[in-house]
């Protein structure tokens, strides 16, 4: 605190391996702002009620590691002010929020969304009270390779990836169609559990095989007879900087795939579903015609030749999906029934 400045406000701090999570303790604030400066110096103001009463406060640290302002974010929440950083150099954990030696009786650990490296999940990654979209949000001020710590190589044990629970379709949902849906869950957990084996299974190889690369070193050190590396090892070698990025990427990928199935969608009404289609083929049909009258009027045949076949089926497709959407809307799954019914129209 500056001798005649605004108080400093308890605030605690926890991390996930790309953010860095600040919540700090200013009830009802009023005024806020955060600002972040290229050195990594973090400063907020604002007034509300804290350790202190109900008064303006202030804070100004530095950073232990670096963060991408642009891509920090804040917002203001009943009980406090919470702060999103972004991490310059993802990756290990940093020892500490504020550079080594220098400590504040206001800062502690937020150990209640704590997690460390080796629990950490795609899935677990934002603590409680962060599950705010970025639309929400303020910016923050005007304005490591995976394989450092080898230890890391298990950090992604638990993925947790799958999702539990089905989605019910809008409408009464038959035995049969509920039986369907827990079916596929049951099929996407299997493939989820063997791929998610083959992940693990690749870090562990590529542990093993830097493990044999560092004993080939000790032994060529010492003049002991040293094992050749196989092809497969070196191979493993070479994609270890990267391959943590691979595996999020195929993780994301996975997850993308089955959220997109019909038992994590909610579907429109069957009725709703069966007005689309038919108001879906009425609207393709007349699209048909009037695209062929008016094509027909400068002399053209809107079904002959390649380039007038794809143009009239993209209008009679524009002009199907639009009328599924008028019965449908455009809510949980009802897109993807829109996009079904104009297509079997077109």
């Amino acid at each position: 605190r500056a001798p005649d400045g605004p108080p400093i406000p308890e605030f605690m701090w926890c991390q996930r391996s790309d953010r860095v999570y600040l919540t700090i303790k200013v009830a009802d604030c009023m005024d806020a702002s955060i600002d972040v400066s290229a050195d990594s110096e973090l400063k907020f103001s604002g007034h509300g009620h804290g350790a202190r009463g109900t008064r303006d406060y202030a804070l100004n640290i530095r950073l232990a590691g670096g963060v991408i302002a642009e891509d920090s974010r804040w917002f203001v929440c009943g009980p406090s002010v919470r702060v999103r950083l972004e991490k310059a150099n993802p990756g290990p954990y940093w020892d500490s929020l504020l550079p080594r030696g220098e400590k504040l009786p206001q800062c502690k650990v937020d150990w209640q969304s704590w997690i460390d490296e080796d629990e950490e999940t795609e899935v677990s990654a934002a603590p409680n009270g962060f599950e705010v979209n970025d639309m929400q949000m303020q910016m923050v001020g005007e304005s490591i390779e995976f394989y450092r710590d080898r230890e890391r190589l298990s950090s992604s044990e638990e993925e947790g990836e799958e999702t539990d629970s089905i989605m019910m379709d809008q409408g009464l949902n038959s035995m049969d169609q509920l039986s369907d849906k827990f079916k596929a869950l049951e099929i996407e957990k299997e493939a989820r559990k063997r791929s998610k084996a083959e992940r693990r299974q690749l870090r562990e190889r590529t542990l093993d095989a830097q493990s044999a690369a560092a004993q080939r070193e000790r032994d060529l050190r010492y003049n002991r007879p040293a094992r050749e590396l196989t092809a497969e090892e070196l191979d493993l070698i070479q994609g270890a900087p990267t391959l943590r990025a691979r595996l999020k990427a195929q993780k994301a990928a996975e997850s993308r795939y089955w959220l997109s199935r019909p038992h994590h969608q909610m579907r429109p009404k069957q009725d709703d579903v069966e007005k689309a289609a038919e108001a879906a083929r009425k609207a393709a049909k007349d699209a048909l015609a009037q695209r062929v009258q008016a094509m027909a009027q400068v002399g053209v045949d809107a079904l002959l030749g390649d380039e007038n076949r794809k143009l009239t089926r993209h209008a009679i497709r524009e002009a199907a999906l639009e009328a599924a959407y008028v019965e449908v809307g455009y809510k949980d799954a009802a897109p993807v029934v829109a996009h079904e019914v104009a297509a079997a129209a077109a």
